[in-house]
């Protein structure tokens, strides 16, 4: 995908970290991208905030194409699905969390 850029691969767990153009590239897209790709693991976004659960939860699933939006885990981090026939912009969830007073942000993972 065009927007996409800074793609780190890991093996052991699996999973993949890399940048992308919000403004540009759907989550939806980029879901698809990596399910075609011939990944046989569901993608899920992971966002990580320090705000009240429920409240940045219910936020989130107000934002068009939102399936669910998990409560975070103990390191903050918290799973986020979506609908795969909307169109998602990451925008739009940065957006949902700043009008409660909310920051999201990816997930720092140490090594």
């Amino acid at each position: 995908m065009d927007g996409v850029k800074d793609i780190e691969l890991q093996l052991e767990p699996s999973g993949a970290h890399f940048k992308f153009e919000p403004a540009r590239e759907t989550i939806q897209d980029l879901i698809k991208a990596v399910r075609a790709a011939g990944s046989e693991y569901d993608a899920r976004l992971m966002l990580q905030s320090d705000f009240d659960d429920e409240k940045l939860s219910d936020a989130l699933r107000k934002v068009e194409g939102v399936r669910a939006a998990g409560m975070a885990d103990k390191r903050g981090i918290r799973l986020v699905t979506f609908f795969m026939d909307k169109k998602t912009f990451y925008g739009d969830l940065v957006n949902a969390a700043n009008a409660i007073g909310a920051k999201i942000e990816s997930p720092k993972f140490s090594k």
